[in-house]
């Protein structure tokens, strides 16, 4: 076998997530209308259930996590956190705007340049890609045909872009908080990843001017 099923959901909504303020390393829990949400959600879709169940560590991941499948078991992979804004965590775009440093980054086409004491999005992209090789030769080395993830909405947007089709940005497939994906992950020579099934709509733009 060298194909198996990931469900990746996007955590709930948090402060930041309402505010649109930049949160990655920011260990954020549930906002009360994030849980509310969540709930609800799970009341109107059948959310995927997995032998195999992991989410990034992230407070507001494993939160998700525990609303949608209470009492289950779940591994956490922190290589699936959120990216590093460094200096620009817990501020909004209207805040950073006239930031010289903030528009070097936003304006960086090659990815190379980091938030000030973060992340590039070369370090971001190499850190998602070790994660999703880690995890799928775990998986295949256990013979696991379906797993899930609970994470963050620049991690499936990076994952798709990587690895399903390079010529969308990846916020372009992010999905809205507590949405997500079926996926196909084959891996040969390379790994590859087909969408199978989208749940709740992608919000263009969410994650990158929050």
């Amino acid at each position: 076998m060298n194909n198996m099923i990931l469900y990746v959901i996007r955590h709930g909504k948090t402060k930041s997530n309402e505010q649109r303020l930049y949160c990655g390393k920011t260990n954020d829990v549930l906002s009360e209308a994030g849980i509310k949400e969540i709930k609800e959600k799970q009341k109107c879709y059948n959310y995927p259930v997995c032998a195999k169940n992991f989410t990034s560590g992230a407070i507001r991941a494993n939160q998700t996590f525990e609303l949608l499948y209470p009492q289950t078991f779940y591994e956490v992979r922190p290589l699936f956190w959120e990216y590093d804004f460094g200096e620009f965590e817990g501020k909004s775009y209207d805040m950073l705007k006239d930031d010289a440093r903030y528009i070097e980054w936003i304006m960086d086409e090659e990815g190379a340049v980091s938030c000030p004491q973060g992340e590039s999005k070369q370090d971001f992209y190499k850190r998602i890609s070790k994660g999703l090789e880690l995890l799928v030769d775990e998986l295949l080395e256990s013979h696991e045909s379906e797993a899930l993830l609970v994470c963050h909405g620049g991690v499936i947007g990076t994952l798709l872009h990587l690895f399903y089709d390079q010529r969308k940005h990846f916020y372009e497939y992010q999905p809205r908080c507590g949405g997500g994906y079926k996926l196909r992950l084959t891996k040969e020579t390379s790994i590859k990843i087909e969408i199978l099934e989208e749940f709740w709509h992608v919000v263009f733009n969410d994650w990158i001017r929050p």
